[in-house]
């Protein structure tokens, strides 16, 4: 029932084309930009805190056009990620595993993210990492309304393979199985690399404060035994 509101939503705003042009909503057929962003190197143990705000959707630049310079939309602008899978993941070794993924009701659940490191998380040791982020809109039939009003809706575009996970699955598109970075489609994906330093060691300076409480304790062990 809300896909079909979603879609019924879309259908009238191109009948306002013609009723309205001054104040017309517009459908604009959108590709997905994906930014991981940049993280400064953490130690283990601590936490890395994501976020996913620097990707966007942006009009579709099919057939060899050129998208507007105002129609990028910030996805932490969006009211609706319904539509959206949003999938963090890392690659060390060749190997690759998903932090997180939420899609749906969920997708809005990991645009911000605090990751643990360390023991029991996925960064288990000191190392370069590398952090992958995918944006995808799976159904070919998606529509939402942008921050301007405009309905934005998604394309026949299949999406990518990634480390032999298929992101984007309509059998009518075509599928690339190159994952190039942020390609016109309804899937974008991008990589950054992550640096986990080894845990932080307490200052020498930091145990000196303890000589006083030792010597109290040994002071009052000779006490005992005299």
């Amino acid at each position: 029932m809300y896909k079909f509101v979603k879609r019924l939503a879309a259908t009238i705003s191109v009948a306002l084309l013609g009723l309205n042009s001054a104040h017309a909503t517009f459908n604009i057929g959108v590709d997905v930009f994906s930014d991981p962003g940049t993280y400064d190197p953490v130690a283990l143990g601590e936490t890395l805190n994501l976020s996913a705000c620097g990707s966007d959707v942006r009009q579709s630049v099919r057939g060899g056009s050129t998208p507007s310079a105002n129609r990028i939309y910030g996805l932490c602008t969006l009211d609706d990620l319904t539509d959206f899978t949003i999938t963090w993941n890392l690659t060390i070794n060749n190997v690759t595993q998903i932090i997180a993924s939420g899609s749906g009701a969920n997708a809005s659940s990991v645009l911000n993210l605090a990751v643990n490191t360390g023991i029991g998380s996925l960064f288990t040791a000191p190392g370069t990492y590398q952090l992958g982020l995918i944006v995808d809109i799976p159904s070919t039939a998606a529509s939402f309304v942008l921050p301007d009003s405009n309905i934005g809706f998604s394309q026949c575009d299949a999406g990518i393979r990634i480390d032999g996970i298929t992101y984007g699955t309509n059998p009518t598109c075509s599928l690339s199985f190159s994952p190039n970075i942020n390609g016109h489609r309804n899937t974008g994906f991008a990589s950054t690399s992550l640096t986990i330093n080894p845990a932080t060691i307490p200052e020498p300076s930091a145990a000196l404060l303890l000589l006083p409480v030792m010597g109290m304790v040994m002071a009052r062990r000779r006490s005992k035994n005299a």
